[in-house]
């Protein structure tokens, strides 16, 4: 059967407008003049802007179109990209629904096929499978975000609920959608997709966090977000999502990051257990990674035994690239390497987070965004002896200068402190509530809650939008 691309070189001096599209169709080659030609997108669109021959690259672009999956309202959403000077939006519109007829006809629109039959996926931009060693270049290693995640990786994050995973996977998105650095880290800009299976409006208000901390419009964000979950594993819901991202790529543009935010929100009536329809999962993202050439990061759920490792079958675990472990201890939030295929297991990294408010009709919605603590910053852990003695400081504050103002520091002498603080505890005799003021002094001071100079003890509240040097588990009151 002759090939839709094959019929081309009959319609390359045709007329520009005008010449019915189905007339050259049946314009029959005989065999020995067939030409078969792989289709480059992006060079194909930049040249019939050009005019150089329009016809002929409009044809391949628009079977490539019908292939993938797109409606004809779709495709005709993109005629602005056809037009050309000296030639009417409406003229465009008209030669582009006769190619799209005529590719339909000859069989390129695939959406009759069944979806869930066993037939394998043909990414439109696939590959040789073979090829010969001589002609592999060896090149180094490029990264997505320097040092954490290579170009076109499978990478995946995983938590407890409530660790912070959506917050990182934010993070490292509108990192890449903007071009910004992710924390001092260089990263390859791009177009994001992420597709929330749970929480879109929270997700929406920290992008919209970021924004504001990072002092980025939003126009500059090159991120899509979906509004509900989609079944990766299910062809039907997959063609749906993959023929949006081709949708909304523009010319020359390449998806860099797809975003799948849970893992479990986003598999379907699938069961995680089975090493069959985990192995299903991760063909499906993987094709959907060959297709646009992207990498993916996968967010999912620690294990109910073991806090160590993700949920579900370990042919997750043994299928992606890079691995990270996302704990939420003492304030701190931890980005820890559990596996790192292709390089050296990055250093942890440790964040805290940052109180943002959002301004939004008249009204403030508050959220978060996540703040860097180099290995300089020292680890403090607040125990509830400091809190107490905390609560000492400040109650014994109040009962000798009154309420004070919001926001102003509050100073006591230690001589004010000692006499308020021996009055109130429990121990059994001056000696032992001697020293155990000393200690309360002491551990309050050596972890910055407290400044001491000439015996006057001063506790200095945060300023708004200020990172705190310390994290405090207690509310400043």
């Amino acid at each position: 059967m002759i090939r839709f691309e094959d019929l081309l070189e009959s319609y390359e001096n045709a007329p520009r407008f005008g010449k019915r599209f189905i007339d050259v169709l049946l314009n029959r080659h005989r065999a020995d003049e067939i030409r078969a030609v792989r289709l480059n997108m992006p060079d194909a669109m930049e040249r019939l802007r050009n005019d150089d021959q329009w016809h002929n690259n409009a044809l391949r672009v628009i079977a490539g179109f019908v292939r993938s999956g797109q409606t004809d309202q779709q495709i005709l959403d993109k005629a602005p990209d056809f037009k050309l000077d000296g030639y009417s939006l409406k003229q465009t519109e008209e030669d582009i629904k006769v190619m799209i007829d005529g590719a339909r006809k000859k069989g390129f629109d695939q959406s009759h096929v069944d979806r869930n039959s066993d037939a394998p996926d043909i990414p439109l931009n696939k590959q040789p499978l073979l090829k010969k060693f001589c002609d592999i270049e060896l090149k180094p290693l490029e990264y997505l975000v320097e040092g954490l995640i290579p170009l076109k990786s499978l990478g995946m994050i995983f938590g407890d609920p409530g660790c912070g995973k959506t917050f990182l996977s934010i993070d490292i998105g509108m990192s890449i959608a903007t071009g910004s650095d992710f924390h001092g880290k260089p990263v390859s800009g791009g177009k994001v997709i992420m597709v929330v299976g749970e929480g879109y409006h929270g997700v929406v208000q920290r992008a919209f966090a970021w924004c504001a901390q990072n002092n980025v419009p939003r126009e500059d964000v090159d991120l899509y977000i979906s509004r509900t979950a989609v079944d990766i594993a299910d062809k039907n819901a997959r063609a749906i999502l993959t023929a949006e991202i081709e949708k909304n790529l523009g010319l020359g543009e390449h998806l860099q990051l797809l975003i799948i935010d849970t893992v479990a929100r986003n598999f379907g009536g699938n069961d995680e257990n089975s090493t069959k329809d985990m192995s299903s999962f991760v063909t499906a993202v993987d094709r959907i990674a060959a297709q646009f050439g992207c990498a993916t990061l996968l967010v999912h759920h620690t294990g109910h035994a073991s806090k160590g490792r993700a949920r579900g079958a370990i042919a997750l675990t043994g299928a992606v690239d890079i691995e990270y472990l996302i704990t939420n201890t003492n304030s701190f939030i931890t980005m820890e390497c559990t596996k790192a295929k292709d390089f050296e297991e990055p250093k942890g990294l440790r964040f805290v987070l940052q109180p943002v408010e959002v301004e939004a009709n008249g009204e403030i919605i508050k959220s978060a965004v996540l703040i860097l603590r180099d290995a300089e910053f020292e680890r403090v852990r607040i125990t509830a002896a400091d809190a107490r003695n905390m609560d000492n400081f400040f109650a014994a504050h109040r009962a000798i200068h009154g309420e004070s103002v919001p926001g102003e520091p509050r100073l006591l002498s230690m001589n004010e402190w000692r006499e308020y603080y021996l009055r109130h505890s429990t121990a059994d005799n001056r000696d032992t509530k001697s020293r155990a003021f000393l200690r309360c002094r002491n551990a309050l001071v050596n972890k910055g809650l407290l400044t001491v100079e000439d015996d006057i003890y001063t506790w200095t509240p945060q300023t708004p939008g200020q990172v705190p040097d310390k994290v405090h588990l207690f509310p400043d009151i």
